[in-house]
């Protein structure tokens, strides 16, 4: 019987924290940014706060900054999200950053040149859809 409620417990904590993971797991898709004929310039993962001010808003205590998570090489887009937004979390700013993981575009995950370019085209895209405010990029 003692075995039982323990393993109730345990059961109960496991879900307990996963539920609280699912959000951040829904949250992290990988997108693409596409050039007007639809060649992909660089896959990506946003995270943003939830209420987050309109794109365009000039109020620099209503804007946020940007954080460019990079992954270690051959990891996968978004693999390095998860210990800034905690550290974020634990500094109380998780409401002042978005999240932007830009993958590559070498297949083995090692960054180029040419992923300058798609990372400025992934910032400009930020830019205009969040209120980004360019002195905490």
């Amino acid at each position: 019987m003692r075995f039982l409620k323990r393993s109730s417990r345990y059961l109960a904590a496991v879900l307990t924290v996963a539920g609280c993971c699912m959000p951040a797991v829904r949250a992290a898709t990988v997108t693409q940014l596409k050039d007007d004929a639809g060649k992909t310039i660089v896959e990506y993962i946003v995270e943003g706060p939830a209420n987050v001010a309109p794109a365009g808003t000039t109020d620099p205590a209503k804007q946020v900054g940007v954080i460019f998570c990079s992954q270690e090489h051959g990891n996968p887009t978004g693999a390095d999200l998860y210990p800034v937004r905690q550290s974020l979390k634990r500094l109380g700013l998780s409401d002042n950053f978005i999240l932007l993981a830009a993958h590559s575009q070498d297949p083995a995950g090692k960054m180029a040149p040419e992923d300058q370019v798609a990372f400025l085209k992934l910032l400009n895209w930020a830019e205009k859809n969040y209120p980004i405010n360019r002195r905490r990029i």
